[in-house]
């Protein structure tokens, strides 16, 4: 029988905990990297909703007195006694800003990231909502598909 060797233990506990630390390190990043995908989902389905509602009483403003808004706020904070067409919570998207250009013939509305990185998304009087990663969208940009 060999004698209790207190040195090959202690070295066999410090592999066992290095290799718990790093197991513990590899799960997560497996779950912080799912976790944020599945935040980027959310987040699309989230902005892309807010949009569509904006777009939508954008074109309903429209039908209503045949120009477009000249500013989002007239939506949701009408001075002409008309009802509101959104509520006030719809013109903000957490860490976004809305970038609305109007003509006579036509509407482009994007969410632009606050920190100019990210996810650009930009809708029109179709409201198909279009995103580009890093970089503004536009008509050309790919459509999101949630």
């Amino acid at each position: 029988m060999k004698p209790f060797n207190s040195r090959s233990r202690q070295g066999s506990a410090i592999i066992i905990t290095v290799l718990v630390v790093l197991l513990g390190f590899i799960l997560y990043s497996f779950f912080q990297s799912y976790i944020d995908g599945m935040y980027n989902q959310t987040d699309h389905r989230y902005t892309a909703q807010s949009m569509t509602k904006v777009s939508g009483a954008i074109n309903q403003y429209f039908e209503r007195n045949g120009v477009y808004p000249h500013s989002l706020e007239v939506l949701a904070y009408p001075r002409n006694g008309q009802p509101a067409l959104i509520s006030g919570e719809t013109l903000f998207i957490p860490g976004y800003l809305y970038d609305y250009r109007r003509n006579a013939e036509t509407f482009e509305l994007r969410a632009v990231p606050e920190e100019q990185t990210g996810y650009f998304y930009f809708t029109d009087p179709t409201q198909t909502i279009r995103v580009n990663k890093d970089a503004p969208a536009d008509v050309e940009s790919d459509l999101l598909k949630l």
